[in-house]
C-alpha cells in the first residue's frame, strides 16, 4: 500500500512543480502589467516624476507583508 502512495506522489510531483512555475510566470506578468498601469496613471496625473519608484525597484515592490491576526 505504501508503494502505491509513493508512486502516486512521485508521479504528481513534477506536474505540481510545472504548475507552480506557470503560476509564478502569470503572477510576474500580472504584476508587471499593474506596475506599468500605475506608472502611466501617475504620469498622466502629473505626479509621475515625484511619486514613481525607480525603474529597477518594481521587483522589490512586489512583496507584501502578510496580515497579522488581532492580538498577536
Amino acid at each position: 500500500m505504501a508503494d502505491i502512495f509513493e508512486t502516486v506522489i512521485g508521479m504528481a510531483e513534477p506536474a505540481l512543480k510545472m504548475v507552480g512555475g506557470i503560476v509564478e510566470e502569470v503572477q510576474a506578468t500580472v504584476q508587471k502589467f499593474v506596475n506599468n498601469a500605475v506608472a502611466e496613471a501617475l504620469k498622466a496625473s502629473g505626479a509621475g516624476a515625484a511619486a514613481a519608484p525607480p525603474a529597477a525597484a518594481p521587483a522589490a515592490a512586489a512583496r507584501v507583508r502578510p496580515l497579522r491576526a488581532p492580538g498577536r
